[in-house]
């Protein structure tokens, strides 16, 4: 079952349930996503009797050349973010700027710019826990 733009302008939902009677499985998936001109978000909820709710969430923000994204991962059975990953960008003509923190254990960051037409730079440093 698909309902879109029904409850809100941007904004999707999907909803899908598998039943298997050899093994008297019951899952569930609930996708929702919600767009707009500079914001894009998106959560997953897989519903399941054995496992329990998996809630997978992601959100992008996009303006006047700044890129930021965060993205999360919930284990309710566990109660645990298994995930958690943000990144935050810059772009102009001639520059780009990018830094990313994967799960507080990974960093990265690289800048670009294009110093000239024949010249370009580029460093890019990262650090693992």
């Amino acid at each position: 079952m698909i309902l879109a733009n029904k409850l809100l302008d941007g904004l999707t939902a999907d909803y899908s349930c598998i039943f298997s009677s050899q093994i008297s499985s019951k899952t569930g998936k609930l996708i929702t996503i919600y767009k707009h001109e500079n914001v894009s978000a998106t959560a997953d909820f897989g519903l399941s009797l054995s496992v329990g709710p998996l809630i997978y969430a992601l959100a992008v923000v996009d303006y006047q050349g700044w890129l930021s994204d965060y993205q999360t991962f919930f284990d309710s059975q566990r109660n645990k973010l298994t995930r958690n990953n943000f990144a935050l960008g810059f772009t102009a003509s001639d520059f780009i700027l990018y830094s990313v923190v994967d799960n507080d254990r990974e960093f990265n960051s690289s800048i670009y710019h294009k110093i000239k037409s024949d010249l370009e730079g580029a460093i890019n440093l990262a650090y693992n826990k």
